[in-house]
Parts: structure tokens; sequence; C-alpha cells
């Protein structure tokens, strides 16, 4: 069966979307108009949500096009090869093309996942902060075009293989907010404290410290077998360092034991993740040695991200907001009977081993898709 490569542009009208002075406020400030960075587009398939909003004065000012629900949307800048689906009425950026007008031969849904196979990059330059395109070399990639029976029978195989895996995803993230709700049941909403628990400061819990990065001056730092935690680590799923610093370097940092709470206090406050094994920390991150008397683990791990409003609002009231230790440490947590934090510590432990089947079956999951979309779009896509 024979598959045609046919320009992009031949098969759709490609919008470039724009941004409106940020020098104006009044263009964004009360803003209601969704306007989408590729910052939103980690959102996956369905691209819904937009951190910030543009004006009507921002939209007409800037000459900007509205994206109707069900265009397909595509990252050409910078990060190249983002691919979604807007599902509601919203303006993009100048890195993001609307792909509108589909030509009656190609499939809308088929288009969706070949474009996440094409070499985008096959017409690219490269700047100084990364490879990109502008709207005549995004118009003239080669894109496959099989018979339109073919492109609906890839398009339905991977939409129910995706279906499956977002089931998966969608179990974990329930599994994640279960503990939060089983917190709040045991022991209410910290802020309000209805159960009157004693409330008390970190500084009377634990042990607390602030990390420090190895100096990149000295060989033999890093790459070693202590796990290196940087706030980004904080955010992934079962949470896992993407560094590792030596016993050398560990001589320049605090290595903390396992089950200690890893607080971000720079930049992104409170994201917060308990120490799997001993690790270091750099200098973005606070740490919280339990006091096991006071308090245990999973309990001070749930209390901390219950308290991030305070956080924030100890926080200092800079461009980029740094909660540094001595504010850190006169956040305050309520301290149940620690048997009752024990018991709470065991339903974790049932709803971890429960999360961690459903993200292993994921991963096998997302192997097989992957495997799937080779064998569907092998040799086929350029």
């Amino acid at each position: 069966m024979s598959w045609r490569s046919v320009a992009l542009g031949e098969l759709c009208d490609l919008e470039i979307g724009k941004t409106p002075s940020r020098a104006e406020p009044e263009f964004w400030r009360g803003g209601t108009l969704p306007w989408l960075s590729i910052a939103d587009m980690n959102q996956g398939r369905n691209l819904q949500f937009t951190k910030e909003c543009v004006t009507d004065a921002g939209a007409r000012a800037a000459r900007m096009k509205i994206v109707k629900p069900g265009t397909l949307l595509l990252s050409y800048k910078l990060s190249i090869g983002k691919v979604g689906v807007a599902r509601i009425p919203m303006y993009t950026n100048e890195a993001i093309a609307a792909l509108s007008n589909l030509s009656s031969e190609v499939d809308p849904d088929f288009m969706y996942w070949a474009l996440q196979h094409v070499d985008l990059l096959q017409g690219a330059d490269r700047a100084a902060m990364g490879a990109t395109l502008n709207k005549a070399k995004l118009t003239a990639i080669k894109f496959p075009v099989p018979p339109l029976t073919e492109q609906r029978r890839i398009a339905a195989i991977l939409d129910k293989a995706d279906a499956l895996r977002a089931k998966r995803r969608e179990a974990i993230a329930k599994l994640d907010q279960l503990l939060q709700s089983v917190f709040i049941d045991m022991f209410g909403e910290p802020t309000s404290n209805p159960k009157r628990w004693p409330m008390v400061a970190l500084a009377d819990l634990g042990d607390i410290h602030t990390g420090k990065t190895p100096p990149t001056a000295v060989t033999g730092v890093f790459d070693g077998d202590v796990p290196f935690v940087t706030p980004g680590d904080l955010s992934r799923p079962m949470f896992r360092a993407e560094r590792t610093i030596t016993e050398l370097g560990a001589t320049y940092t605090k290595v903390v034991r396992a089950g200690s709470a890893l607080v971000g206090c720079i930049g992104s406050i409170g994201k917060i993740a308990k120490a799997p094994v001993p690790c270091s920390f750099n200098q973005q991150i606070n740490a919280v040695d339990w006091n096991y008397d006071l308090v245990d683990d999973d309990f001070g791990v749930a209390a901390l991200v219950c308290r991030t409003p305070q956080m924030l609002a100890l926080s200092s009231a800079t461009t980029v907001p740094i909660l540094n230790k001595s504010a850190f440490s006169r956040v305050t947590i309520p301290i149940p009977p620690i048997a009752l934090q024990k018991r709470f510590s065991r339903k974790v432990a049932a709803v971890e081993s429960s999360s961690a089947c459903h993200r292993e079956q994921l991963r096998r999951i997302d192997y097989l898709f992957a495997s799937l979309e080779n064998e569907l779009f092998e040799n086929r896509v350029q």
C-alpha cells in the first residue's frame, strides 16, 4: 500500500499565534481569553487550560486570530514537535501553529499521530537557544498521506491503545488524591485545624537543613552513588534524582536519611517529597529530618503538603520567591498522637503499593504503545 509524501501546506492552512505587548498592562490584567504557550502543551492531547489569559484589547492590538475547538496545534520553535488539540476557543503565542481547514484527503486523528513521527527538524535552523522553524519551512515539510481508509485504521488503533494509557494514568491520579482525602478525614484540614491538634513549628519537630551544590571545579564529586536532588526531581512521579554525587561530593553538602521531607524553597515553593533513600540536595531545597518520637515520616510529608499556603505567605516578596531556612523553620503543622500518625502511614504504604503496580503496568503499556507506533509508521514517515 503506497503512501504519498505531500507538503504540509498543501494539506491545511497554518496560522501562527501572537503575543500582545507585555509593556501594556491593559492587554493582560483581568484578561479572560485563554492564551496558550508551549508550557501549556504538557496537558496531553486535549488542550483546555492555559496559565495566562489576554484581554479583548490585547487580542485586537496584536491582531490575533481565535483558534476554534478541534483545531490541531503544533509547537515549531524551541520545543519543536509538541502536538495537541484545542478543546476550547483560544489564542496562542508565536511558537505555536494552528493547523486549520484540513484537506479532505487527510484524517485529523491520523494527522495528530503522524505529526509526532514526522521529522520536523528537517527544515529547522539552529538558533542560539535551540532549533527553530519559520512558517515557510513548516509549510514545506513533507507529510505522509496513505489512503484515507488506512489513515482511519491507524488512528483507531492508536486511539484505542492511548485510551488504555489514559485509564492507567487516571487510576494513578485518583490514588494520589485518595491519600490527601484520607489525611483530611483522619486529621482535619491543617489550616482550620478543626480537631484542635497542637500546632508546632518545624524547628521543634526535627533537624532542618539547607542543601548545597558541590563545587563543579573539583573533580570526582559527581556521578557517584548518592542521589543529588534538585527541585525538578520533586515533581517526578515515583520521585527519583536525575543526578548523583560521590562520597567526596557528599563531603561538600548535606546527606539526610531516607524518610526525610524535601521541600522546594526557591522559585517553585511547596514542591515536596519524601527521600526514598539517603540523599543530598541543592541550595533550593530545605530538608526536615523528623524527630521520630514526634512525627512519622509519611504524616510529616502529607502535613507539609497541606501547609503550602503558609510557606508561600512566609516567603520573600521578590520576583523569585524565597523561603529561607529561618522562615521555613516557623512553618507549623498539627501534631496528633504518634499512634494515629502511624496508622496513617500504614494506609500510605497500602496506597503506594497499589500505585507502584499501576505505574509498572503503565510503563509496560507505554513500551508496547511505542512499539505499536513504530510498527505502524516505520519506513513510512520521513
